[in-house]
């Protein structure tokens, strides 16, 4: 039978007390999972375990929403490490499915204000008489994102596609994530941004690039303008010290010529070591089977669904079962959400 009676204090005290005991010793077990001596081994044996937590999460009154709410929110952000942390054989995939509608239901009878019967394991609607409080914004928006991030965790290490990206064409346990290469452009974008608080630095009480102030700021009334003298034109003063030349026009040019390096522009020697060619350079051989490839008509191009095969038509039924499943993955919960304003 669901309870519909609000706990007393005693009682939950006893219960918080209860949940965080089991809910430490399930996140041991998991992080123990490839221990020898692990009770969790498995992706089955995991989830065997948090549905029997569920069960008992939800037979918590919906007049305690807060309680139960925040428990089985923190049960259901135990998936996506789950579903990243085990492997996934086909075999324990149907596993997978059964835990992932029984926390569908779970969230919808939440979601609703229902209690819920453990020994049916479906919901119940409360007395005419009994009424719980909805959920907080702040809950939905919780329960929206892990929504999100199981879905998309389920269909990145199942190889399904995922908002129209090209999926996995190999199965990999460990769902893991390639990060995105990042062309020249971003990358000296991103440095940049490193380093923008390197061109703030200091150098002798000053930032870099600045120029120093002439005027005072203020801080000694006593100080005047600073001035700058510039150099003054000191050739009047050093008149004495050279004699002025006057270059006769009728100089030996051979003595400017002997003043040129060997190789200026304007030697003999280099006009005979440089040349410019405004020609066609001469044509590079050509072999028989080239120039028969060159002279013969063009050639369709390759089709790559010929060459290496159509992967999205080599799809099998048991691939198309799997995205179906996967699709309907919190799809009540999704709509109870939409219902209530929140989109997952």
């Amino acid at each position: 039978m669901a309870s519909t009676t609000a706990l007393s204090s005693a009682q939950e005290t006893r219960l918080i007390v209860y949940l965080d005991n089991e809910l430490s010793t399930l996140q041991r077990s998991f992080e123990a999972r490839h221990s020898p001596s692990s009770t969790l081994p498995t992706v089955s044996t995991f989830l065997d375990q948090v549905l029997s937590l569920l069960s008992f999460i939800l037979t918590i009154p919906p007049i305690n929403r807060e309680l139960r709410t925040a428990y089985y929110l923190t049960l259901t952000g135990l998936l996506p490490d789950a579903l990243t942390g085990y492997e996934l054989p086909l075999e324990t995939l149907p596993d997978v499915w059964r835990a992932l509608r029984r926390f569908d239901a779970g969230w919808v009878a939440v979601l609703h204000g229902q209690a819920w019967d453990s020994s049916t394991g479906a919901a119940s609607a409360l007395p005419a008489d009994t009424t719980a409080a909805p959920l907080s914004w702040t809950e939905r928006a919780r329960l929206s994102s892990l929504v999100t991030d199981i879905r998309s965790t389920l269909a990145i290490v199942l190889g399904i596609p995922v908002h129209g990206g090209e999926g996995r064409k190999e199965y990999n346990p460990r769902g893991e994530i390639v990060e995105p290469r990042l062309k020249p452009l971003e990358t000296e974008m991103s440095n940049g941004e490193e380093g923008e608080h390197e061109t703030g630095a200091l150098v002798d009480g000053g930032e870099v690039g600045s120029t120093p102030s002439l005027v005072d700021d203020g801080e000694d009334d006593d100080l005047e303008i600073m001035e700058v003298d510039t150099p003054a034109d000191e050739d009047d003063d050093d008149d004495d010290e050279f004699e002025e030349v006057d270059v006769s026009p009728s100089a030996s040019p051979s003595t400017a010529s002997r003043a040129l390096s060997p190789l200026s522009p304007g030697s003999q020697q280099a006009q005979e070591a440089f040349s410019i060619h405004f020609h066609a350079p001469p044509s590079a051989p050509v072999s028989a089977d080239v120039s028969e490839a060159l002279n013969s008509e063009p050639k369709a191009a390759m089709d790559p669904d010929e060459e290496y095969g159509n992967f999205d038509g080599d799809e099998t039924e048991e691939d198309r079962g799997v995205k179906i499943e996967c699709e309907k993955v919190f799809e009540g919960t999704i709509a109870a959400l939409r219902e209530t304003g929140v989109v997952a």
